[in-house]
């Protein structure tokens, strides 16, 4: 008994050895997606996204409304119009509520873009 025990443990020590060797490079790589989130965060332009109405933000009037999120607006109008930037953005409640993202785009000059705030598409 004790022999088939040493040579399970044999076996078993190889695959514990390589579990932990993973744990150690998935901890590694979600820093380093923690630490590249971070910087990007940093280098990106100050921006306003909650906006408040009233007594209530954005964030709460999304959550209450099921809409999208003012960031996924924002990549949207960034989408519609590559090597733009944005600028600041707000949103419009109503029976058809829509953010309006103000962007500059790459030769200059200035554009609201309209954004659907159910969906996250581009409308206008």
């Amino acid at each position: 008994m004790n022999g088939r025990h040493r040579a399970c443990s044999q076996a078993v020590q190889p695959l514990i050895a390589r579990t932990v060797r993973m744990k150690q490079m998935l901890a590694s790589v979600l820093a380093l997606a923690a630490l590249a989130a971070v910087s990007a965060g940093a280098a990106a332009p100050a921006r306003a996204d909650v906006t408040a109405i009233g007594d209530e933000s954005v964030y709460e009037l999304a959550v209450q409304a099921d809409i999208v999120p003012m960031r996924v607006a924002v990549d949207a109008a960034l989408r519609a119009h590559p090597g733009s930037q944005y600028v600041t953005g707000r949103f419009q409640g109503g029976p058809q509520p829509l953010y309006i993202i103000r962007i500059v785009t790459r030769d200059g000059h200035r554009r609201d873009v309209r954004v659907d705030a159910r969906t996250g598409r581009v409308i206008g």
